[in-house]
């Protein structure tokens, strides 16, 4: 089964979203994100993600009756391009998401990171997804108390530790590094496959 198999299998059974403005599930059990993470494969090349080890975290962490349920997310590109193209996820409706692109890192399998960080003291950003307005607050108060605490940090502590958050990025296989802006990137980049090469999906 492809990663694409198993997200389409997995939409499948979440049925309709909680939350149809931005394709939000709330509340799914965790048995059904442990099925997904085991047909999901990684690159070998992928560096520090392992859906197996992700998958046996899980798992050790639900035996201490945490992260039992979760929240789901499909991002839907707001940048539509026909170039990107859309998936067919099995939404309701037949509806299709815009594709995301997202190149390697020059010389690796990786692309790198792929979220949408969170403003600080906002609800924006893959952090926050499924975020009450009391938990933000108590996030912003973590670091007020300790200045060094990161953002991102602070949110994942003020998050219930019985709700895990899964995000899913369609993305392209056409997809290709940004154009040169005058600044030289802290990175080098590299479209996603190579010429003539579509059969593996980076993570």
């Amino acid at each position: 089964m492809s990663n694409l198999d198993a997200t389409r299998d997995l939409v499948k059974k979440l049925g309709k979203p909680s939350e149809q403005s931005q394709l939000l599930w709330r509340g799914v059990p965790v048995d059904l994100v442990i099925d997904f993470l085991a047909k999901y494969r990684t690159h070998g090349g992928a560096g520090s993600v392992d859906a197996d080890a992700i998958r046996g975290y899980i798992s050790a962490q639900v035996k201490e009756k945490e992260l039992l349920h979760w929240d789901i997310l499909v991002r839907d590109n707001e940048e539509a391009s026909e170039e990107l193209g859309q998936e067919s996820l099995g939404l309701p409706g037949g509806r299709k998401v815009n594709r995301f692109s997202r190149s390697r890192l020059a010389g690796t399998e990786s692309i790198g990171i792929l979220v949408n960080p969170a403003a600080k003291h906002t609800k924006t950003g893959d952090e926050s997804v499924g975020m009450t307005d009391e938990q933000i607050a108590k996030a912003s108060k973590l670091m007020q108390h300790d200045p060094k605490l990161k953002w991102g940090r602070a949110l994942r502590k003020s998050r219930d530790k019985d709700r895990g958050l899964l995000i899913v990025y369609p993305i392209s296989p056409a997809s290709m590094p940004k154009e040169a802006t005058g600044k030289e990137p802290r990175q080098k980049r590299e479209p996603l496959f190579p010429p003539g090469r579509r059969d593996v999906m980076p993570t």
